[in-house]
């Protein structure tokens, strides 16, 4: 049976998970309660980026083991709604 411990702020954000076999989950989010980093038991990072009206902009994730970083991109036209070019890898 796998152990697990939920750990929140006084928000009720899910801040830390840890799980005995997968490590200890840290999350930071921003004042609209929106996830803005999120790192595994690995130390992998992934950091988020919002627009100020809270759609997602851009994610960057980093290997905690060799550095490898990754990231996306989101686009919105004019009335707000996700682009044709949509997300971008």
């Amino acid at each position: 049976v796998a152990e697990i411990e939920w750990h929140y702020d006084g928000l009720g954000h899910n801040v830390e998970i840890d799980a005995r076999d997968a490590g200890i989950w840290t999350r930071v989010f921003n004042g609209r309660g929106q996830e803005v980093l999120r790192i595994d038991g690995d130390g992998n990072r992934l950091e988020t980026d919002y627009d100020g009206m809270g759609r997602i902009l851009e994610q960057r994730g980093v290997s905690g083991l060799d550095g490898d970083s990754t990231l996306r991109h989101w686009e919105y036209d004019g009335g707000g709604a996700l682009s044709q070019r949509g997300m971008l890898t």
